[in-house]
């Protein structure tokens, strides 16, 4: 209940604190989803390196509370950005995008605990998300109109990080179990 509560909170802190900056948003939204890809992808393995070479609990807790506000923070940027880019669309289109919203986080929810889990491994499935997250942002930077080479180039590097992150998962996800948390 405390990682919902304050998921919840750091989103609203987020929707918040993004409300008045909303010029822009398909750039914004892009840079949204890369830092969720790269933290999403970096925070599972921060945890067994964090308990390894630290081994103190405060310290433990607050990278994994400080982990669930950063990600609700940046996750509290996506849908005020989304109903800006909607903005001036006739018909439901607000709700609808609330709704879908709503719907794939119950959806992503379901998929990670019946599948990615127990077919992949925890640092997998962290990966696997990440990279799904990672084809989001190139979903919105072909949609967006601020297009760059450079943003291209940085959206193909995130996505080589983790496909290499992914194809070493299984051995350092093995590696890190048994070396870093129950070494």
């Amino acid at each position: 209940s405390v990682t919902i509560g304050l998921y919840l909170f750091s989103m609203g802190m987020g929707a918040f604190f993004i409300g008045g900056k909303l010029s822009f948003p398909w750039k914004k939204l892009w840079k949204t989803e890369i830092a969720l890809t790269l933290i999403g992808a970096f925070s599972l393995p921060g945890f067994f390196l964090i308990d390894h070479f630290i081994a103190s609990r405060l310290v433990f807790i607050l990278w994994a509370h400080g982990m669930i506000i950063l990600i609700g923070f940046l996750t509290g940027f996506e849908l005020p950005l989304i109903l800006e880019i909607v903005k001036g669309r006739k018909g439901a289109w607000r709700s609808r995008v609330i709704a879908a919203d709503y719907a794939g986080a119950f959806g992503g929810t379901l998929v990670f605990a019946f599948f990615f889990y127990p077919t992949a491994g925890l640092v997998a499935s962290g990966l696997w998300i990440a990279f799904l997250n990672g084809l989001a942002g190139c979903l919105v930077l072909q949609q967006g109109r601020e297009r760059s080479w450079s943003a291209y180039f940085v959206q193909g590097a995130v996505l080589a990080v983790i496909v290499l992150g992914l194809l070493l998962s299984g051995r350092g996800e093995n590696f890190l179990i048994n070396h870093f948390y129950l070494g």
